[in-house]
């Protein structure tokens, strides 16, 4: 899966530690993290998040006047419109502002702890400041958004076509030719005196030639193999019948006592 790259801004609220390692095995995630006081230090952090990370998280109050809510709206230029109540089922009180075209979010029990905004491939997710709601929300609804944004990142990076620039498609066109054409390469015969020779180009004659020599070559090592066959065999039937004279005239005899081509040569020598 692809890594994506994903700041959290905690405003005017403490940070969580726990909130962060969730996020950080929902999906490859790299993590930024920042802790702000005031409206003049949110804008510049989201000013520098938005042109470093896919998805941007901001924890703050959603029910402050002045929260972060009203100074994001400002920053990037989205109004803030109050949500259908009925239309999502939300039992808070009070009105529920978000930005415009913006998806909230809500909990089992009808709770308004957010939104969800997003501009063209940047999304950010406005959270509430209260930890357990805020849990419950991420473990419901936010963590399968990250990883679907993320698998979505890694198939776009999968199959984005290369970019070739014309200049570079013409120097591979001629780099290609070059490799296919001879090499010709310019013989010094005097100062001042050169000459460039013709590629090689074989004839038929030597095409010919080529081609008795493949099947001489064949036959040669068809008859070798023959032959070595031949041999093979008689070796072998020659082992097997001194093996079966052995066999007859000596071990036979030993076992039964005998040894006649023993006795018979000692009678010839004694005779001599």
């Amino acid at each position: 899966m692809a890594s994506i790259k994903l700041d959290v801004i905690y405003y005017k609220t403490q940070s969580d530690f726990e909130f962060e390692f969730n996020l950080s095995g929902c999906a490859g995630v790299r993590l930024f993290k920042e802790k702000i006081e005031t409206p003049k230090a949110l804008v510049t952090s989201l000013a520098r998040d938005v042109a470093r990370s896919r998805v941007i998280i901001v924890v703050a109050d959603l029910t402050d006047e002045n929260g972060g809510v009203s100074v994001i709206s400002k920053a990037i230029g989205l109004p803030l419109v109050a949500v259908e109540k009925e239309t999502y089922n939300i039992a808070s009180e009070g009105d529920c502002n978000l930005f415009k075209g913006a998806t909230p979010l809500v909990t089992k029990n009808g709770v308004f702890v957010g939104f969800i905004a997003e501009s063209g491939p940047q999304s950010i997710i406005v959270l509430t400041s209260n930890r357990a709601l805020r849990h419950e929300i991420m473990d419901s609804y936010v963590h399968k958004y990250i990883f679907e944004v993320a698998q979505l990142e890694a198939y776009n990076e999968k199959y984005k076509a290369p970019v070739i620039a014309e200049s570079e498609t013409v120097e591979n066109e001629v780099s290609e030719k070059k490799e296919t054409e001879p090499e010709i390469i310019p013989i010094d015969l005097a100062p001042g005196t050169s000459i460039n020779p013709l590629p090689f180009v074989k004839d038929e004659e030597d095409d010919e030639n080529e081609e008795d020599e493949k099947q001489l070559n064949k036959r040669l090592n068809q008859k070798g193999n023959g032959l070595n066959i031949a041999l093979l065999v008689i070796v072998v039937l020659l082992l097997i019948g001194f093996g079966v004279l052995a066999y007859l005239f000596i071990y036979i005899p030993l076992l039964n006592g005998e040894a006649p081509f023993l006795s018979e040569g000692i009678k010839y020598f004694l005779r001599r």
